[in-house]
């Protein structure tokens, strides 16, 4: 959606906030894979977007997306969350003040702070 990762994504990862039931068949049968968070931040960085097929889908920003990526609960390859940081760096929609107060918020890697230092 925001050309991060140039990978074909065998899953959709859905987060929704703790509390929330969902039937596992359903999760299941369409290859989902669900991310539960705290109330206080599931709003955090939502906005509405067009699909590739042009539809509207509620989505998380790009800032919010890369947090996400670099959650050590989330199990994401090294070289995909570098390649994530690499290309919002090089985005000419990039926000790192916003990416930086989302990072002081949500749990990531601490890693990620030195990719976007030398990236910057």
């Amino acid at each position: 959606m925001y050309d991060l990762t140039d990978m074909i994504p065998r899953q959709i990862d859905l987060t929704v906030p703790y509390g929330y039931h969902v039937s596992e068949k359903g999760l299941k049968e369409f290859a989902v894979e669900l991310h539960y968070t705290k109330a206080e931040w599931y709003e955090l960085g939502k906005n509405e977007v067009k699909s590739r097929y042009g539809n509207p889908v509620i989505a998380y920003n790009p800032e919010r997306t890369l947090c996400d990526i670099w959650n050590p609960w989330y199990n994401v390859e090294d070289e995909i969350k570098v390649k994530a940081v690499k290309n919002y760096m090089a985005s000419d929609r990039k926000n790192i003040r916003k990416l930086n107060e989302y990072r002081r918020i949500l749990p990531t890697d601490k890693s990620m702070r030195s990719y976007i230092m030398a990236l910057n």
